[in-house]
């Protein structure tokens, strides 16, 4: 006889100690804290290193459950993570390790060369060997973990913008667009 599959949904798991804080946290500061950052840093103080696909997994279980808990923090899409960890790298607060996949003898000084997957050209469909991120503890209570875009644009002015200004910008940008049209 045949019989019916059927789909059970489980709960997100509890949310570790430090993970419980950020709910917290964001409970009294709302929208405005950030929480990316300060959840990758506490999660490779936790994990040592980690893939980029493997910590979305988990960024997106955080998320699950604090809507559970009745928290609603946006998880964004596994490009926009891959987006902010490499931004993490480019101010330095965290590394990315590749693991040598081989050695090979260089024939002129006769030392051991690390192969790396990107080194060596893939046949079509090919998989490359995923990176490891690891933080840089000695940058772990820098504050650009809470703002990294406002620490390496520094130029950008983000301060909120009063409705009166955010018309004048709008009205700005319009007449350069426009005349844009016209010179063509």
């Amino acid at each position: 006889m045949g019989e019916v599959a059927v789909e059970v949904e489980y709960p997100p798991p509890a949310p570790r100690p430090w993970e419980g804080f950020l709910i917290d946290r964001y409970r009294r500061v709302g929208k405005m804290a950030p929480w990316k950052g300060l959840w990758i840093r506490e999660h490779l103080a936790e994990m040592v290193y980690d893939y980029p696909y493997s910590m979305f997994s988990r960024w997106r279980l955080f998320c699950e459950s604090a809507k559970a808990q009745g928290v609603k923090i946006k998880a964004g899409s596994y490009q926009s993570f891959r987006t902010y960890l490499h931004l993490l790298h480019k101010l330095g607060l965290v590394e990315r390790e590749l693991k040598p996949i081989g050695h090979l003898t260089c024939p002129y000084c006769e030392r051991e060369i690390p192969v790396y997957p990107q080194m060596i050209k893939r046949k079509k469909g090919g998989r490359i060997s995923p990176v490891h991120y690891h933080l840089v503890y000695g940058r772990r209570d820098d504050p650009a973990w809470l703002r990294p875009y406002q620490v390496l644009f520094p130029s950008t002015d983000w301060r909120r913008k009063t409705p009166e200004e955010k018309r004048v910008l709008r009205r700005k940008y319009r007449k350069k667009s426009k005349g844009d049209l016209d010179e063509v």
